[in-house]
């Protein structure tokens, strides 16, 4: 009876870490593509890997280089529309960091309509998901992820970014 108890107990403190590692990454997804949607880039970057912004240059670097790439859209008529997640996908643990892929779709208001987008961010947690740090990954694909983050996961498909579709507005 004793082992079918620790088997139990086993099993619902796995279930129950995993649900807390998705709520926490959902929430810190969430904030972060709000802070596209709003325009607060210096909240995004919060939320940015550090390796990423080391390569923009810096934080504050990263956060004039995604100023002026939003000011570029907007020059165009351009302007986010909303963003959401869709599935968590699985948790991979190596050394002391928890990885995952989040999928995300994207809409941005343009001239006679909007553009929508698939794509998916890589969340790396540094400990054991408490915390997280994103990179946009659907763009730049695993070869590309596996330069940056040699210790990649084997085995984690990255879900590549779909070509923008356009949709009419409504007459």
């Amino acid at each position: 009876m004793r082992p079918i108890l620790l088997f139990i107990l086993f099993v619902i403190f796995t279930c129950n870490v995993n649900a807390q590692d998705t709520l926490i990454v959902r929430n810190d997804v969430n904030i972060m593509l709000n802070a596209m949607l709003k325009n607060s880039m210096s909240i995004l970057a919060d939320y940015t890997h550090p390796k990423i912004l080391a390569s923009m240059g810096g934080r504050e670097k990263a956060i004039e280089t995604m100023n002026t790439g939003l000011s570029e859209i907007k020059s165009k008529g351009m302007s986010f529309r909303s963003a959401s997640i869709g599935k968590i996908g699985k948790f991979y643990t190596k050394g002391n960091k928890v990885y995952c892929v989040i999928p995300h779709d994207i809409t941005i208001n343009t001239e006679g309509g909007y553009l929508s987008s698939l794509s998916s961010v890589l969340g790396i947690s540094p400990d054991q998901g408490k915390t997280w740090k994103f990179v946009s990954a659907g763009n730049i694909g695993r070869d590309k992820l596996k330069t940056l983050f040699p210790e990649l996961p084997d085995g984690m498909q990255i879900l590549p970014q779909t070509a923008p579709v356009f949709h009419k507005k409504a007459p």
